[in-house]
């Protein structure tokens, strides 16, 4: 029998007693008020215990259903958001589906603009060209014959000073290679089979008792060569020293001034290994009447040998 609890009623009896009043003085009513309490919250505390335990898990409950319904809203928010981003670029790309269809439109017309134009400068280019043509190679024919009896004429003045200077000069034996140049003033040879370095074709030279040819009248000589032996490229007595910018020849000591009106445009050019001077007799080259070019002395071309005569 739990006996706290009877205690308890009685305590109340007493309390509540008319005589209670007269018969207890305070010592009494505080005995019987602290008793009362210390039964009352034996009594009472684990019942409050047990609610606590049984009501905190439906606090935590609440608490998680509040954190619910916050993150709910907060994704509604978000969905509303990017249902208005999706209707905002559904729009603009709309839009720029509209203006490419457009831009198409525009590209379609402007080809067949440009191929009606096309087409008619086409036909007027056609309607032009017969008489512009006609008219053209009627002006140019004069120059056409005035240029080849220029060139016919030089090749014959090449000849008769080549046969008149040949008829002078014996010390030139044509047979052995030889051949005068267009002034009859120097006995040139080609080693046109001796295909070597600078160097190489100086000594080659100098063991025929000869040197690097010095060459007067250069255009004609030029196109002898051309005629005699084709495209070549010939060595020529004149280079200069690495540390210096000036062409000497080396014979005598005379400079090759770099503004010579022989060097062909853009020579001689400055690179410290194109030290050594040559000649060309290329058509391409004859026309132009500049046929010097410096060139790195290691590079192969045929030696031109000149007789030195006193």
């Amino acid at each position: 029998m739990d006996w706290s609890w009877i205690s308890l009623v009685l305590l109340l009896i007493i309390s509540s007693h008319q005589d209670y009043a007269q018969a207890c003085d305070n010592d009494c009513k505080a005995a019987l008020t602290q008793e009362f309490r210390n039964i009352l919250k034996q009594e009472l505390e684990p019942i409050y215990e047990f609610l606590n335990e049984k009501f905190k898990p439906l606090g935590e409950v609440k608490q998680e259903v509040g954190t619910l319904r916050r993150d709910t809203r907060d994704m509604f928010v978000m969905s509303e958001e990017i249902l208005q981003h999706t209707q905002s670029v559904a729009n603009k790309q709309e839009s720029m589906e509209r203006d490419l269809h457009s831009v198409k439109a525009d590209v379609k017309s402007y080809d067949s603009r440009f191929r009606e134009l096309e087409s008619f400068s086409l036909k007027t280019m056609k309607a032009c060209n017969s008489p512009l043509n006609e008219t053209i190679g009627h002006m140019l024919k004069p120059l056409e014959e005035m240029d080849n009896k220029r060139n016919q004429t030089d090749h014959d003045m090449l000849n008769s000073t080549l046969m008149a200077a040949q008829d002078r000069d014996v010390g030139c034996p044509e047979a052995e290679g030889f051949f005068l140049s267009a002034g009859g003033k120097q006995c040139l040879k080609a080693y046109i089979n001796e295909k070597i370095e600078w160097t190489a074709a100086k000594s080659l030279c100098e063991s025929q008792g000869l040197a690097l040819a010095k060459p007067d009248s250069v255009a004609l000589l030029q196109i002898y060569l051309n005629e005699k032996f084709g495209d070549t490229f010939y060595w020529l007595d004149a280079r200069r020293e690495s540390t210096e910018s000036v062409f000497k020849w080396e014979r005598d000591g005379e400079e090759l001034s770099s503004s010579h009106l022989l060097w062909f445009d853009g020579f001689p050019i400055s690179q410290s290994s194109s030290n050594c001077l040559g000649l060309s007799a290329q058509d391409s080259i004859i026309k132009k009447n500049k046929p010097y070019f410096n060139q790195g002395c290691t590079k192969v071309a045929f030696p031109l040998c000149e007789v030195i005569r006193p």
